[in-house]
């Protein structure tokens, strides 16, 4: 075998220097940086201008080809040879385990810098083709492999841009309500951010082509499409419905359909971990699970019907944001509106960077006016109990009602709220009463042997005649 047929030297046949060969051959930048890093599950590839992101099998298939023809110099017996690398699965599999550990980020999230110092904060800045955005300072940075992130907005940064056809639809869909185009100019902002610090969900709720669908594809464009997952409550209680979150900025929940109570349950723990930056594990298919990963997606959930979702003690409703969409075009809309809004993309991102910008200031969101129906029907749909309780009876550390007369009243009070999909048997309302509200409660039974019921409330007088 002459050496000058081989393709590829190779200083030694050992794995971890395998791995820092190919390292240094095949995975550097321009500017001799490191073009390859491995975080959250994912290897990240510095490719043309960007982080790409590359799973096991693209790696492996990579060193096949790039080993097939190596070779490496050995000493026996004091005599040199060559020899041919010759890899197998086995080889192939060692050389991959060293190149993950020479590569792994240490960061716990992303975004980051890389080897550079006194930096913005990465969660406060935004990266385009040709600049990250800091929008605390409005500093503009130029973006090159230090800015480790696969989040990139698909267009170069323009401050002077506009979006006419954007605002005009943001005008038909808000009605013109100045305070519901702040709440969605801010939220996208936040969206486009790279942290979670507000811990607040959106709700896209009203008609029938309203604008809903839209809004969620542009927010896609702005992002790409492996940091938007779109996703239904159904997936989300599933065993491997969470893969992908990992690396994501938005999860849009699109498919809003009832539940049974344990998969209900789920899927709002789920969003609850999200929402409050809680460690979570993912369970990817044919692999080892990923634990203690801290998602970064900002959840958006868009129905045409409120959502049902059990609300315990407001836990989730109080993260809630509210944006109503109340004028259906249905029949009337415009089959290219994608394509011209396309058009804008530059000033639809300025616009939405002027959010973010409001959102690192640290204004509050607000919501319009328009939202209290829906936040209304939303407590009586998902946290009925709380509803029920502060309609029908005081506070009282004294005071006692027997199981007999809420479980009357309850049934009066679904019907008079119209309330759907509420169904809880006799011998369980006043256990879920008591677990399920924020009154502090108590089971009871009165003298020993009398009658069972709750402790800690009474009746409102309007309602003391259905004793």
């Amino acid at each position: 075998m002459t050496v000058g047929t081989q393709a590829r030297p190779l200083e030694s046949s050992e794995p971890m220097k395998i791995a820092e060969s190919v390292l240094r051959q095949s995975f550097g930048t321009p500017n001799k940086k490191r073009g390859l890093w491995f975080h959250q599950g994912g290897y990240y590839h510095w490719y043309g201008n960007e982080w790409v992101i590359r799973n096991d099998e693209w790696i492996e298939d990579f060193l096949w080809r790039e080993l097939e023809d190596s070779y490496f110099q050995e000493v026996r017996d004091g005599v040199p040879s060559v020899r041919r690398l010759s890899p197998n699965k086995a080889k192939i599999d060692n050389i991959m385990r060293g190149l993950k550990a020479k590569v792994r980020f240490e960061q716990v999230s992303t975004p980051a810098w890389v080897s550079r110092k006194e930096m913005p904060d990465p969660g406060e800045c935004i990266a385009f083709q040709d600049y990250v955005l800091d929008t605390r300072s409005q500093e503009l940075i130029p973006r090159d492999e230090t800015w480790f992130d696969h989040v990139i907005i698909p267009c170069p940064y323009n401050k002077e841009a506009e979006c006419p056809t954007w605002m005009r639809c943001i005008d038909q869909w808000s009605k013109g309500c100045e305070d519901w185009k702040r709440l969605l100019q801010m939220y996208l902002g936040y969206c486009l951010l790279n942290h979670r610090k507000r811990a607040k969900w959106l709700l896209m709720h009203g008609k029938v082509r309203s604008g809903k669908g839209t809004i969620a594809k542009i927010l896609q464009v702005l992002l790409g499409q492996e940091t938007f997952k779109s996703t239904s409550l159904d997936d989300i209680s599933g065993d491997f419905g969470l893969d992908g979150l990992q690396t994501c900025r938005v999860l849009l929940i699109s498919e809003v359909s009832d539940l049974d109570t344990r998969s209900s349950e789920r899927a709002v723990r789920v969003l609850k971990q999200i929402i409050g930056q809680d460690p979570i594990s993912i369970n990817i298919k044919f692999q080892r699970q990923l634990q203690n990963i801290v998602v970064n997606a900002a959840p958006i959930i868009q129905a045409n019907e409120i959502p049902n979702l059990p609300n315990k003690g407001r836990g989730l409703s109080s993260k809630m944001l509210v944006l109503p969409f109340e004028v259906s075009f249905e029949g009337k809309e415009d089959p290219y509106l994608i394509n011209k809004l396309m058009n804008e993309l530059e000033g639809i991102a300025r616009w939405c960077i002027e959010g973010a910008i409001q959102v690192t200031k640290g204004e509050r969101f607000i919501m319009p006016g328009s939202a209290e129906e829906t936040i209304q029907m939303y407590h009586l749909q998902n946290n009925p109990f709380d509803h029920f309780l502060e309609e029908r009876f005081v506070r009282n550390t004294d005071g006692f009602v027997s199981t007999e007369y809420i479980w009357e009243s309850w049934n009066d009070w679904i019907k008079s709220n119209h309330i759907r999909n509420v169904f809880i048997p006799k011998n369980q309302l006043v256990y879920k009463i008591q677990t399920q509200s924020s009154w502090d409660l108590s089971r009871h039974r009165q003298g020993g042997g009398g009658k069972r019921g709750l402790k800690g409330l009474s009746i409102r007088k309007h309602f003391e005649e259905l004793m």
